[in-house]
C-alpha cells in the first residue's frame, strides 16, 4: 500500500515519451515516488494517499480484519458502498478531487 500511494502520482500515464520528458524536466527521473505536483491528469488527491486500486485494497483488508479472515460479503459490499458508492471519498462521479460528485 506504500507503494501505491508513493506512485499515486504518477498513476495513469499512457503517453510514455511525455511522461518521461516531464519526470526529466522535473528531476524526478530516478525518483518518481511521491511526485510532486501530481502528473495524474484522472483525479487528484493528497500527496502520500492511495489510488482507487489501493482503496480497495485497504477496504478488502480492513473487512477481513473486521471478520477474522473470513470474508463476510455483507461487512464486503458494505464498506465498498461506503468508500465508493454515492456518499463516499469518489462521490456520484467516482471522483476523487475533493469536489462534490
Amino acid at each position: 500500500l506504500v507503494a501505491d500511494a508513493a506512485a499515486q502520482p504518477t498513476h495513469w500515464n499512457y503517453k510514455v515519451t511525455y511522461y518521461q520528458n516531464n519526470l526529466k524536466e522535473m528531476g524526478h527521473w530516478d525518483q518518481p515516488e511521491f511526485l510532486k505536483p501530481s502528473m495524474n491528469a484522472y483525479y487528484r488527491v493528497p500527496l502520500g494517499s492511495h489510488s482507487c486500486f489501493g482503496d480497495q485494497a485497504a477496504t478488502i483488508l480492513r473487512s477481513l480484519v473486521h471478520s477474522a479472515g473470513q470474508v463476510d460479503i455483507a461487512d464486503l459490499t458494505a464498506r465498498h458502498v461506503d468508500k465508493f458508492g454515492p456518499q463516499g471519498d469518489y462521490g456520484t462521479m467516482g471522483r476523487h478531487d475533493g469536489a462534490a460528485g
